[in-house]
């Protein structure tokens, strides 16, 4: 972190990673004003793992949901839902 931002001369406003705990520390500590966000890729490439024990026969319905929450595009939208 600290070579990208002395190539860069100052720290982005926005970075996305992954969840690499190391880099996200690395952010937190060198980059402080920086927001950092998780990629949606990542994350929902994780669902299988984490919910399917979890939800069982409902997976399939929260991953409906949760994608039709997630292609919104305004919040009064998500709202009504």
């Amino acid at each position: 972190m600290k070579t990208f931002v002395s190539i860069m001369k100052k720290s982005p406003k926005t970075i996305i990673t992954d969840q690499d705990l190391w880099m996200t520390q690395s952010i937190a500590i060198e980059m402080p004003t920086t927001k950092h966000s998780f990629c949606i890729w990542h994350i929902t490439s994780k669902f299988n793992c984490w919910f399917t024990a979890l939800l069982r026969n409902d997976y399939k319905n929260w991953c409906a949901n949760f994608y039709h929450l997630y292609k919104m595009s305004v919040p009064e939208e998500f709202e009504q839902n």
